[in-house]
């Protein structure tokens, strides 16, 4: 099985190590395709709704935990931006 590692990673700190990380999921997530992608899993792990058990639950919180140590996102007024920009919209 081929392992798959960014280039200086095994030397890099803990903190570049979790830049680039991040660096990595914003460019592919800025994508049209990417966007697709994070929405669906987003919908996977009960973001966008309600939970109705432990398990959906434990979802939810990982959905959070995945925003800010994958996507970096720790501000949140930034998610609350993105929301209220979309007020209004019809889909």
């Amino acid at each position: 099985m081929h392992e798959f590692k960014l280039p200086g990673y095994d030397r890099a700190t803990t903190d570049k190590k979790k830049k680039e990380i991040n660096r990595l999921f914003q460019s592919i997530f800025m994508t049209t395709e990417g966007k697709i992608c994070l929405n669906i899993l987003l919908s996977d792990l009960r973001f966008f709704r309600p939970c109705e058990s432990v398990e959906e639950k434990a979802l939810s919180e990982y959905a959070k935990v995945f925003l800010r140590e994958r996507l970096g996102i720790e501000n949140t007024s930034v998610i609350t931006d993105a929301i209220i920009s979309t007020l209004g919209e019809k889909e």
